[in-house]
């Protein structure tokens, strides 16, 4: 006898798939439990790859990426502090959106960061994981 995959079947196999205690997901109203099972796997796939690169690799991507959202909130600030409140208001509005986008991994930005320095560096990529 068949039974159709549920989606409470693909959570609970992705959780023991990555080894985690328990796993929250949040599911768009189109999603089927076959494309949420495809999806599950990229994304463990992508997360392979990028545990893959050396963890002072790892770190020095989101450095990386931090630096680069500080140089944002930073240009937003350079407002002279005599500007008009909307102005102002403006620039904290940006910071705060800057801000709140700080996210401890970025899976694809990281990586492509990762993968550009290896490329200047001459240094062959990790072997995707299966």
């Amino acid at each position: 006898m068949h039974t159709e995959k549920t989606f409470d079947d693909v959570i609970e196999n992705h959780r023991v798939a990555i080894g985690a205690d328990s796993v929250r997901i949040s599911l768009a109203p189109e999603v089927t439990p076959d494309g949420l099972e495809k999806e599950l796997a990229k994304l463990r796939a992508k997360t392979r790859y990028y545990d893959s690169f050396s963890e002072l690799e790892r770190e020095r991507a989101k450095v990386a990426r931090l630096h680069d959202k500080l140089r944002k909130v930073a240009q937003h600030c350079a407002r002279p502090l005599d500007a008009s409140k909307a102005d102002l208001e403006s620039c904290l509005s940006k910071v705060f959106t800057e801000a709140d986008l700080i996210v401890q991994v970025d899976l694809e930005g990281d990586v492509a960061w990762m993968e550009e320095q290896r490329e200047k560096a001459g240094i062959a990529f990790p072997e995707a994981v299966a």
